[in-house]
């Protein structure tokens, strides 16, 4: 079965938008950072993602953009951008997976283990990295987090 771009603009706009005065389930989705290994699956939840202590790395609320096609040709919709970055510079660490929560961080929606050349090294509080969650409903596990910087 193969969804209609159609479906699959509208399945954004389901997931990440308030309809009928219910809001999505990716509304008001929280991003998680950990720095263990993670074998992605169906059946995670986020205490399988080892987070930091560090306050600049606390969950982030992400606000999503619109349906738009991407270089791929598919229909997906991008989080603004997340900045990543060390309050303190004594909880330097590896960032090498993370996931999305619900608005209120007690369950899992999805995550992903970086790739050895992705993961953030975070040495200090002057790393930043920027990311940006793509979310596409008819190819989820073909979409990565985007790391801009």
């Amino acid at each position: 079965m193969l969804t209609t771009e159609y479906c699959d603009i509208h399945a954004i706009t389901d997931y990440v938008q308030a309809g009928a005065g219910v809001a999505g389930i990716l509304n008001g989705a929280k991003i998680i950072f950990g720095t263990n290994p993670l074998v992605e699956g169906k059946l995670k939840v986020p205490a399988d993602i080892v987070q930091s202590v560090d306050a600049g790395l606390a969950p982030h609320t992400v606000t999503w953009g619109a349906a738009a096609r991407d270089a791929a040709g598919d229909i997906v919709s991008l989080t603004v951008t997340v900045p990543v970055q060390l309050a303190d510079s004594a909880n330097t660490c590896t960032l090498t997976c993370w996931g999305l929560t619900d608005a209120g961080g007690t369950h899992l929606l999805l995550c992903e283990a970086l790739r050895l050349t992705e993961e953030m090294n975070l040495a200090d509080n002057l790393t930043l990295y920027n990311v940006q969650v793509p979310f596409c409903p008819s190819k989820p596990a073909a979409k990565r987090l985007v790391i801009l910087s």
